[in-house]
């Protein structure tokens, strides 16, 4: 068995070392570069600052500030070649016209005005901006609408009077816009870690769309790139490499696997009259057979991922979702194989000590937080409902879970309490108080410490099941009667009575 282990635990570390040598002299590196020119371009077309993705959606309240930021689109991309480096080009009609290919901008709208028999009609145009016209059809919106409202006053429920029409055709056209939605390509050269140059296609679209109160809309940015593949050297051979010795360290253990199951349960059988049941439990094959069926799905992670990136080296083009599943799956597989390092304790019981307290606690704690979790989830709900319309914290159900369990740890306290102290009306203010109270009370003072002490007391255990385990060996070898627990609790309480 320890020479098993020995193979296995070699054959880790030999895949451990080919998986970040892919990592951090491949992936990484081609990672850094799609996120860096994404963000790079995300900055020249809309002027996105810092590198995060929530500045790829927009909140516009005016009319004007749609027009400023829409023609500033338009306008960056027709400047695009001129900007910067010089690395985002265009693509033109055809071999011998060089004029850009112009955006296409799609615009849904309603074809009356609110009220009227037309407005249940949603029309959908095509539009093409060009450069000497930045804001296309948005410059003119008198020839979007073909039916104009009367300016005449109406009245109100209340009896007063109301004048139902815009001041402007712009305002009038935009009652009637449902969504606009602005996409364009542009042509990019990238340098490979050998020099050589390969070019990558970028597809963009802008969606605006109006939500809630009529003035508010909001852009949504799409930026994705496919570029042509050429198999290269380095990646092909690490995962020509991963693929037969991952597929060996497979073999071997399906070969090894019923036989050691045989043995430990033969053992166990043996030594079933001399141990106590607490010992007993403690022979049990998930010692080893734990680790060897995390073993298996370690190996076929690792053949996945090896399987997945040759193909995406051979494959004529490439896109954000396929190097997102390489990425995901490298990490993953980088994951589990640093955690199977330590499957060499095995042959260390003494050391393997903190493991089984590990895996002691962490069954009780699944129990035990299976048993808390509808308590976090109804905290969460209730926060999302009632504090969800100032967004942030408890804009969403996953938000409100996250801020809470930050609170819980005591990260963001007084963050959270503002949020929640948004509203002007006093019974919110104190519902606020109360449930970050109430929370806050039960969570620290009652869930975390249970936690605690599951985890100790389950190190405690596994400390006093191989001291006892320790114990009968050696009595065991020396040839001395064994007495166990349960017996010694019989005799002990028989003489207290």
């Amino acid at each position: 068995m320890a020479r098993n282990v020995l193979i296995q635990f070699i054959i880790t570390c030999i895949t451990l070392g080919l998986l970040l040598a892919f990592a951090f002299g491949y992936q990484t590196i081609r990672n850094q570069d799609r996120i860096d020119s994404r963000f790079e371009l995300a900055a020249l077309l809309f002027g996105a600052e810092g590198r995060s993705s929530a500045e790829f959606e927009k909140r516009i309240e005016t009319i004007d500030e749609f027009l400023d930021v829409f023609k500033g689109i338009t306008e960056a991309y027709y400047d695009a070649p001129y900007s910067g480096s010089g690395v985002f080009l265009h693509y033109t009609y055809g071999m011998g016209n060089s004029t850009p290919l112009a955006p296409t901008l799609e615009l849904s709208f309603h074809e009356g005005y609110y009220g009227s028999s037309s407005y249940s009609t949603i029309l959908t145009e095509t539009y093409e901006i060009l450069e000497d016209n930045l804001l296309g059809p948005f410059e003119d919106p008198d020839s979007l609408t073909n039916e104009t409202e009367s300016c005449q006053p109406k009245k109100d429920v209340d009896g007063s009077y109301y004048i139902p029409c815009r001041a402007s055709l712009s305002g009038e056209f935009f009652d009637r816009l449902v969504s606009a939605k602005l996409s364009f390509s542009l042509f990019s050269l990238v340098r490979r870690s050998d020099g050589t140059p390969f070019p990558r296609a970028w597809f963009l679209e802008f969606t605006f769309a109006l939500s809630g109160h009529a003035s508010v809309m909001y852009m949504k940015a799409s930026l994705d790139s496919v570029e042509k593949r050429i198999p290269e050297r380095f990646p092909v051979i690490i995962c020509s490499s991963l693929l037969p010795l991952v597929l060996f360290a497979l073999l071997l253990r399906i070969r090894t696997f019923p036989r050691f199951s045989s043995l430990i349960v033969s053992k166990c059988s043996r030594n079933q009259r001399n141990l106590s049941q607490d010992t007993q439990l403690y022979c049990k094959p998930s010692l080893e057979g734990g680790w060897r069926w995390f073993g298996f799905l370690s190996d076929v992670l690792v053949i996945s991922f090896s399987i997945i990136s040759l193909i995406n080296q051979f494959l004529p083009k490439t896109s954000f979702n396929m190097e997102e599943a390489v990425t995901i799956l490298l990490g993953f597989c980088t994951l589990i194989n640093c955690v199977r390092l330590i499957s060499i304790l095995v042959l260390f019981p003494a050391r393997y000590i903190v493991i089984e307290g590990f895996l002691t606690a962490w069954r009780q704690l699944f129990m035990y937080l299976v048993a808390i979790f509808p308590i976090m989830l109804g905290y969460s709900i209730c926060g999302s409902i009632v504090f969800g319309m100032y967004g942030g914290y408890f804009g969403s159900i996953p938000s409100s879970i996250i801020t809470l369990i930050c609170a819980m740890f005591g990260d963001n306290l007084i963050d959270t309490f503002l949020v929640m102290d948004q509203s002007g009306f006093t019974v919110q203010l104190i519902f606020g108080r109360v449930f970050i109270a109430t929370f806050l009370i039960f969570f620290i003072c009652n869930v975390l410490n249970i936690a605690h002490s599951i985890i100790q007391d389950s190190y405690t255990y596994a400390v006093r099941m191989h001291t006892a385990a320790c114990r009968e060996k050696n009595e065991a070898a020396r040839g001395t009667p064994t007495v166990s627990i349960e017996e010694l609790n019989e005799f002990l309480l028989k003489l207290r009575g």
